[in-house]
């Protein structure tokens, strides 16, 4: 069997990890390729998960983790701590970071969205 190699993404609310895990037909191995921060970004008095440095901490775990098994990644999943939402527009682009403490404002946000987008089918 041919070894499936797996990058694991845990995102929480104080850090994150990203590990690896192997498995050859027989044996599940997992080590850890990177640890670090996630804090919050403050921006005219509402605070904001650093979403740059969680995708910057993101594709640093991602190249390690794919360097250790020589580019052969069979699959690549995440957690995370809560739930949050990141718009983007077309080209790709987020229209704000997601909040990490939801002031009232954000109460009506899903409305919003809802009657803008049709949900998925």
């Amino acid at each position: 069997m041919k070894t499936l190699n797996i990058a694991a993404f845990d995102l929480g609310g104080s850090g994150g990890k990203v590990q690896l895990g192997s498995y050859d037909g027989r044996t599940l191995r997992q080590r850890e390729i990177l640890r670090f921060k996630n804090g919050t970004i403050s921006i005219h008095k509402d605070q904001y998960w650093d979403f740059f440095g969680i995708c910057h901490a993101f594709a640093q775990g991602l190249g390690k983790a794919a360097a250790e098994c020589h580019g052969a990644l069979s699959a690549v999943g995440a957690t995370t701590f809560g739930h949050n939402i990141v718009l983007f527009d077309r080209a790709g682009r987020p229209y704000t970071p997601p909040y990490a403490v939801y002031p009232q404002r954000m109460d009506s946000a899903m409305a919003a969205v809802r009657a803008q987008i049709s949900p998925l089918q």
